[in-house]
């Protein structure tokens, strides 16, 4: 959605402002259906502090089961596919999803095929999901396979959710495992630290560690905190796209070889 300022004319004179929408002759209609008659126009460039910064798809899975759930509704109750998109880009709670499907509409409208269209966000529909709907489209049975692609991803979604809530126990308690060290060797190793000194002699392999331990973690705790962040990031986004990628092509290959539909077709 891009951003334009504009100034224009209504019945009170003139005024000046700014309104977004996908194209600068979207934003005209919206000013003009507000009785406002623009008389200049320019696009607001985007910039780091404006433009949405997302990493991996932006939409959550349960937005979209319900959009693909609702478009096959839809098409079977005999809507077209571009008022179908309109629909639901004005319905959806997911503001990625809804400037998607405003872009979506428009190429609709401008003659291109719903796979041409959903093809140019490929962060929004996975290429599974843009490949079923052009085999839908040459097969003529969109609400069909709209119905399928929605059994599909319903029961990742269910997959996943059971995933995410038998994780969070381990995840909470390995937390709480490394907050407890942390403030061990920072706050209570420490006061024992004068102690051992005074006794002089040399102390066991393991206490020296934990002492050593204990000193570094004071001097650069920063550090080890960064450390650790870096490392649950970085260990948390490689199983994830693992896990997903394994789980997609798996799926990918039971939905394609065990459906009935799909051995009509070929």
């Amino acid at each position: 959605m891009a951003k334009f300022n504009y100034t224009g004319r209504d019945k009170n004179g003139k005024k000046s402002g700014s309104v977004t929408a996908p194209t600068k002759s979207d934003a005209v209609k919206k000013l003009r259906s507000s009785g406002i008659r623009v008389i200049e126009m320019t696009m607001v460039p985007e910039t780091m502090l404006t433009k949405d910064i997302t990493i991996g798809n932006p939409v959550k899975l349960k937005h979209f089961v319900i959009y693909i759930r609702q478009f096959s509704t839809l098409l079977r109750a005999g809507v077209s596919v571009v008022d179908s998109t309109r629909i639901l880009a004005e319905q959806t709670e997911s503001k990625y999803l809804k400037k998607a499907l405003i872009e979506v509409e428009q190429d609709l409208r401008e003659g291109n095929p719903m796979s041409m269209a959903t093809a140019k966000h490929k962060k929004i529909f996975s290429p599974m999901y843009i490949n079923m709907i052009k085999a839908g489209e040459a097969g003529g049975n969109l609400d069909e396979t709209l119905e399928r692609l929605a059994d599909f991803f319903e029961k990742q979604n269910v997959t996943r959710s059971k995933i995410k809530s038998a994780m969070a126990y381990p995840m909470v308690v390995g937390i709480m495992a490394i907050v407890v060290v942390i403030f061990l060797l920072t706050s209570v190793v420490p006061t024992f630290a004068d102690m051992y000194s005074d006794f002089g002699g040399e102390l066991p392999a393991v206490t020296q560690f934990v002492l050593g331990s204990s000193a570094f973690m004071q001097k650069a705790w920063y550090f080890i905190v960064l450390i650790i962040i870096l490392l649950t990031v970085g260990i948390t986004y490689v199983q994830k796209n693992k896990k997903r990628n394994i789980t997609m092509i798996i799926r990918l290959c039971e939905f394609r070889y065990s459906d009935p539909w799909y051995k009509r077709q070929h």
